[in-house]
């Protein structure tokens, strides 16, 4: 069963002090960008004949917690840039391993599912931190 997932950003070079603002919007952008790009090629007919079909807009309005600015949200950004790190070979082990119809059967071992994972179980009450440390597979 193929899934939606979009489950990612490292800004490279880019530190922030506690008193500047968070660009939300910027990072969502960015962290969209980054997964679509993988996905798109990766697998090209993936939204075909789906509404959005185009990748970028289904990222930025179909996914809630990225919305969310708190952990939810950073800790989805954080997946979402995993993604968009990922080979075609590496895209499809993650595909494989992160089916969530069935969480039993999540594959830790596969690339970006312990960022998956962690993103769904996220605390709207804990603040956005892009550098909280992602934990290891449970």
């Amino acid at each position: 069963m193929r899934h939606l997932a979009f489950p990612l950003l490292f800004l490279a070079g880019c530190t922030r002090t506690a008193d500047e603002p968070i660009d939300y919007d910027s990072l969502r952008a960015e962290a969209c960008t980054s997964a679509c790009a993988v996905i798109d090629t990766c697998d090209p007919d993936r939204f075909a004949g789906m509404d959005p079909e185009d990748c970028f807009e289904r990222c930025s309005t179909l996914l809630p917690r990225l919305q969310e600015e708190n952990q939810c949200g950073s800790r989805e950004i954080i997946h979402l840039e995993c993604l968009g790190k990922l080979t075609c070979d590496e895209f499809e082990q993650n595909e494989i391993g992160s089916d969530l119809s069935e969480p039993s059967s999540l594959d830790f071992d596969a690339p970006c599912v312990t960022e998956l994972h962690w993103a769904v179980e996220c605390d709207h009450k804990e603040p956005f931190n892009l550098d909280e440390p992602a934990p290891t597979a449970p």
